[in-house]
């Protein structure tokens, strides 16, 4: 049966039961996640972390990663949490699209995202662009990007296992 909360109604959610798949898709930055853990140390948790749930008992980590990490360093045993009922495709273009909204996303996370979708999913680069509410010409650079950073890090590379993860 379907969850009738809305999606602005938030619930007290364990830690334990949040995943963290797209973690991948975002850089860390340890000065920003130091922040987080100050004010989170400060003030307590002032804006829910947003989840989607996968199974019964287990939800994905959409948006809010820094918030979760801080949550974990100070021991908390759960974090006030949004939920939605997205797949995983959906969950990645929410991770993209809730932080746009406060800014947060790098280029390099949204090509992160789209490689993804492009390589993971099976999306074309037009089906990724109608998603994202962008142009295919948009997707197509952020497929690129990814592909040309990496062949320029293996090219200047003298350790051949460093480029076996390359694309």
């Amino acid at each position: 049966m379907a969850d009738q909360r809305s999606a602005t109604e938030t619930v007290e959610m364990p830690l334990t039961r949040i995943s963290e798949q797209f973690g991948h898709l975002r850089i860390i930055n340890p000065q920003a996640d130091k922040a987080m853990l100050r004010s989170m140390e400060k003030c307590g948790q002032m804006t829910p972390v947003v989840v989607s749930r996968m199974e019964q008992d287990r939800y994905e980590l959409l948006d809010a990663f820094k918030r979760l990490r801080a949550g974990r360093a100070l021991s908390l045993p759960s974090l006030n949490a949004r939920i939605l009922d997205l797949g995983i495709r959906a969950g990645k273009v929410a991770n993209m699209q809730l932080n746009w909204i406060g800014k947060s996303i790098s280029s390099m996370e949204e090509t992160l995202v789209v490689h993804s979708l492009y390589h993971e999913d099976g999306l074309t680069q037009v089906e990724i662009a109608t998603l994202l509410g962008r142009h295919k010409s948009w997707a197509c650079r952020r497929v690129s990007f990814l592909i040309i950073s990496c062949n320029e890090f293996c090219a200047s590379s003298t350790n051949s296992l460093a480029c076996s993860s390359c694309i």
